[in-house]
């Protein structure tokens, strides 16, 4: 599972445009007749490998085949022009490599403490986590961040779909019987990311950069003096990538440039950046993979997905009635310790799988968009349809990938609409049960520090938002005139 996992990840990862979350969602619908274990196994080592293979892409032809990839064809694909692309390859696995076993340590000793410290939490508590979680998403997934408040607020807005488990009234159904339990996740989410890239690859007309005979590339191992040079900006990426992945909303592209820009300020040869640096391809590349064991920290510990691959793990333990959060550990020991041990397992399974995969790789970079938009295509509608074997889930899909693709065009982030529809329930019924169990006191929320705190952070970043959003709209108008 983990070997296929991986590869398959590593050849999604590869092709440009597509990334992590796409990848995940166009194997969600593998996972409905697996047992939850061997689904939660089979998307990380997805995850994993998709990490590692935009990589491959950004180093051999200039386009990035994840957004954590674009800060590693800066030196990379210079390192290509100079007839090195196996050594860019091979500092790439190694450090993909290490950066996913430190993080996956990480994960191991701090998540359970974390969830500890998450069982205090009462239900003002999860409330004001939950929208705090969603307003740092919302505020960081766009450089317009009002588009990302939009999104939250159009997820939010799905979530309230079907039945009121309170009080019974019906909300958003329009008397459709296959919205009587709300919108389900899966197929939105195949529609939000699968469905919608399909319809961006049969629009774009891009065409990657390709100056040599590709079909060449090979992996090449790294000296012994090429192996010790790497180890600090490789050991720094990797620390870099967990803090940033346990942070919900900044993702691996961040990760990747914070990375990209510590290791040159700290090299010894600051110069080669840019130029092609075996040490400007190790730090990103090791930051992107640490991410991965990063961002399972808060989905785990407190229930909050901190980016669109990690929102489709949480959605399919959601599916098999397994609730991440604070009590995770503790109702599925089992589960979490495969988890852990899992984590562990891809990373090391990605050294051997990559070593192999990068000729295939190469070869399927080839393959038409429209061929690959087809299948994407295909794929889609027949993971929607497996869901609940019904038209309805086609339907639902259908319809979420026209808002994805419309998202695109508007230049909306989608991350945030699907976190907060995840999250929507969590928030909403805290909410109602603090309400009742303060006998209508609304203030409560205001009664308790830590709900303070976090409350008044939220007001403060969306503050923050709409006085960024003004000086973009500010900087452009000038640039306008100027021009």
């Amino acid at each position: 599972m983990i070997i296929f996992g991986i590869s398959a990840g590593i050849l999604l990862g590869a092709l440009p445009g597509i990334g992590a979350s796409t990848a995940l969602a166009i194997f969600l619908p593998l996972t409905y007749s697996l047992p939850v274990g061997s689904s939660v196994l089979l998307l990380c080592s997805i995850y994993t490998g998709a990490e590692y293979g935009g990589s491959i892409s950004a180093i051999a032809i200039r386009a990035p085949g994840t957004g954590g990839a674009a800060a590693t064809l800066i030196d990379g694909y210079p390192l290509t022009q100079q007839g090195l692309p196996g050594k860019a390859l091979g500092a790439s696995l190694y450090a993909s490599v290490v950066g996913g076993l430190f993080s996956a340590v990480v994960l191991a000793l701090f998540t359970p403490p974390l969830a500890a410290l998450g069982l205090r939490f009462g239900p003002p508590e999860m409330f004001a986590l939950a929208v705090f979680g969603v307003a740092v998403i919302a505020s960081l997934a766009s450089q317009a961040p009002l588009k990302g408040f939009l999104s939250a607020f159009l997820g939010f807005l799905f979530a309230t779909a079907g039945i009121d488990q309170f009080v019974g009234f019906s909300r958003f159904t329009f008397n459709q019987s296959a919205l009587f339990g709300g919108i389900p996740a899966i197929p939105a989410m195949i529609g939000l990311f699968a469905l919608a890239e399909a319809f961006r690859m049969v629009e774009s007309k891009v065409i990657a950069e390709k100056n040599f005979e590709i079909n060449k590339v090979s992996l090449a191992m790294l000296t012994l003096k090429e192996f010790r040079g790497l180890l600090k900006p490789t050991f720094r990426g990797s620390v870099i990538g967990t803090i940033v992945g346990i942070i919900p909303g900044i993702g691996t592209s961040v990760a990747s440039f914070f990375a990209y820009d510590d290791a040159r300020r700290t090299s010894k040869k600051p110069e080669e950046f840019g130029k092609g640096s075996l040490e400007g391809v190790a730090a990103p590349e090791a930051a992107n993979n640490a991410v991965v064991g990063g961002a399972l920290i808060p989905m785990l510990a407190l229930g909050i997905p901190g980016s669109a691959s990690v929102a489709m793990l949480m959605g399919t333990l959601i599916m098999n009635d397994v609730v991440p959060g604070p009590f995770f550990f503790e109702k599925n020991p089992d589960l979490s310790f495969l988890i852990f041990t899992g984590n562990f397992v891809c990373n090391l399974v990605l050294l051997l799988v990559g070593y192999f995969s990068v000729k295939v790789c190469i070869r399927a970079l080839d393959v038409p968009k429209e061929v690959l938009a087809t299948f994407i295509m295909a794929v889609s509608f027949l993971g929607a349809y497996a869901h609940g074997n019904n038209h309805s889930d086609m339907v639902i899909m259908f319809c979420f990938g026209i808002v994805g693709w419309a998202f695109g065009k508007m230049e909306i982030p989608v991350v945030p609409c699907i976190i907060a529809m995840l999250l929507g329930e969590m928030v909403e019924s805290n909410f109602l049960s603090s309400i009742l169990i303060s006998h209508g006191d609304y203030l409560v929320f205001f009664k308790r520090p830590i709900t303070t705190v976090l409350l008044l952070l939220s007001v403060a970043t969306f503050v923050y938002s709409v006085i960024k959003d003004r000086q973009l709209a500010s900087r452009l108008r000038k640039n306008e005139i100027d021009a």
